[in-house]
């Protein structure tokens, strides 16, 4: 196996989980011991993405070719699955104020995540979302608490994400005005601006929406049924999306057709 070096300082990100069969000696020890330190620690800024993407290439396979998320940097920081991402609460919340400070082009620092949780409203919705996922692995009142919040975040925001909704770590919202996320499932690195809709055509339709990882959902955009967003496809502004839309592909219309790729 051929050995690649990347620097860590470079990518600015925690390194992948060592072997317990590793061994290191010499330099290397520290370096190891570095890795782990920095295993819980996400550092991502504007001119860390090229970095990031060498070093994380270098230990996982190559992505599908032509795959438009990558294309457009909507990379995974982190292996995420399940509700909440299955990355727990302190994990989700650094992977969302991580793909904030991209979007914004700004360092990712104490002081900005200080600022998002206190003065920007995108990302207290995200936040509220993060913490109802942590209330419902509380025993015996998770629950009735997570009912609770997800009511005051609603009548705060103006918003609303369904309870059964999965939301993977990394989600960006910029302005969470008139948001209605039914059951459906929201992969990493998805961009919801405002008024968008996602929900069933009707109370007794199977299945559920899919949003692909780095998909962009622009105001206004409508996911009607059992559809799938594909990786890094966009939704034009306003479109009403009732089909499929494969990879990298842009949507728009009403109904929405492809239009070319994003």
């Amino acid at each position: 196996m051929t050995r690649h070096r990347c620097s860590l300082r470079t990518c600015g990100i925690a390194s992948p989980p060592l072997p317990a069969t590793t061994k290191c000696h010499g330099k290397r020890k520290k370096g190891v011991a570095l890795a782990r330190s920095l295993q819980k620690t996400i550092q991502v800024h504007r001119h860390g993405l090229a970095g990031l993407d060498d070093c994380r290439n270098a230990s996982k396979p190559s992505p599908p070719p032509g795959h438009a998320g990558e294309q457009q940097g909507y990379r995974p920081f982190m292996k995420t699955e399940g509700n909440g991402g299955g990355a727990g609460f302190r994990a989700a919340v650094r992977r969302d104020l991580a793909l904030f400070a991209h979007h914004e082009s700004t360092p990712l620092t104490p002081a900005f995540a200080v600022r998002m949780v206190l003065l920007t409203q995108g990302f207290q919705f995200v936040l509220a979302r993060r913490i109802q996922d942590a209330m419902a692995r509380i025993p015996i009142v998770g629950r009735p608490l997570r009912r609770i919040w997800w009511w005051w975040t609603c009548r705060k925001f103006g918003s609303e994400i369904a309870i059964g909704c999965t939301v993977a770590a990394g989600l960006y919202i910029p302005h969470p005005y008139g948001i209605v996320v039914g059951v459906c499932n929201i992969d990493e690195n998805v961009v919801i601006l405002q008024n968008v809709t996602i929900g069933s055509r009707h109370s007794h339709s199977p299945g559920h929406a899919r949003i692909g990882r780095g998909a962009y959902l622009s105001a206004g955009a409508a996911i009607i049924g059992s559809v799938t967003i594909g990786e890094g496809a966009m939704i034009g502004a306003n479109a009403v999306v009732l089909r499929d839309v494969p990879d990298g592909a842009v949507a728009v219309g009403v109904p929405a057709r492809i239009v070319g790729a994003a």
